[in-house]
C-alpha cells in the first residue's frame, strides 16, 4: 500500500461514527519512503488532512502523516480524551493556563502566601 502512488484526492475518513477502531490483518506497508520529497509530503498531507499543510519542517510533515495514518487505520482518541483536550484548549484560550493553580491548605517552611491567596515559593534565609 503505497500512499505516495494513490492519486486518489479523495479525503481519508477517521473511525465509523459508532467508535469502531479499523484495523488491518497485515501490517501496513511504510506510506512516507524516506527519500519522499517535500512536495511529495505536501500532496500526502492534502490527502490526508483534506488541508493545505502548515509550513513546517520535512520531519514533522512525516510524523503528522504517520499520525494520521495510524489514526485511520487503528482509530482516532476516544471520546473523553477529545472532550477532556478541548477542555482544556477552551480553558487556555480564556485564561492562558491549562489548569488552575493549585492552593496550599497549610503553610510550609518552603511556602509563602501572596495576596490572592496563592501560595508561592520563597527562599529560604
Amino acid at each position: 500500500m503505497d500512499t505516495l502512488n494513490n492519486p486518489s484526492n479523495a479525503c481519508l475518513s477517521g473511525p465509523s461514527s459508532e467508535g469502531q477502531k479499523r484495523t488491518s490483518p497485515t501490517p501496513p506497508e511504510p506510506a512516507v519512503p524516506d527519500r519522499a520529497g517535500l512536495d511529495e509530503l505536501r500532496c500526502e498531507w492534502r490527502r490526508l488532512y483534506c488541508s493545505e499543510p502548515p509550513k513546517i519542517s520535512r520531519d514533522l510533515l512525516i510524523r503528522g502523516i504517520g499520525y494520521r495514518l495510524q489514526e485511520i487505520q487503528q482509530g482516532g482518541l476516544g471520546k473523553t480524551t477529545r472532550r477532556k483536550l478541548k477542555t482544556l484548549a477552551k480553558m487556555f484560550r480564556a485564561t492562558g493556563q491549562v489548569a488552575p493553580p493549585i492552593r496550599v491548605s497549610a503553610l510550609s517552611p518552603a511556602l509563602g502566601w501572596c495576596a490572592n491567596g496563592m501560595a508561592a515559593l520563597t527562599r529560604s534565609p
